[in-house]
C-alpha cells in the first residue's frame, strides 16, 4: 500500500509515480506538486521516481483566488 492524502491505495512494485497516477486516473496538471514522506519531488523525476510499501504521498494542487 501507499497513502495518497492519508487514503491508502494498493500499487505494484517498483512503480513510478507517474504510473501509479496512471493507474488511479490522476490528472497530471499544471501547479501540482508531490511530497513522499514529506519530501518534494521534483516533476521532471516523477517518471523515475520507483515507490516502496508505505510511502506516505502529499498531492497538492495550486489554485488560484485572493
Amino acid at each position: 500500500m501507499v497513502y495518497i492524502n492519508n487514503t491508502a491505495y494498493p500499487f505494484k512494485q517498483n512503480q513510478t509515480i507517474e504510473q501509479l497516477f496512471d493507474q488511479l486516473n490522476i490528472e497530471i496538471i499544471k501547479g501540482m506538486a508531490v511530497a513522499i514522506n514529506e519530501q518534494v519531488i521534483s516533476k521532471t523525476n516523477w517518471a523515475t521516481h520507483t515507490l516502496i510499501d508505505n510511502d506516505k504521498l502529499l498531492i497538492i494542487k495550486a489554485a488560484q483566488g485572493g
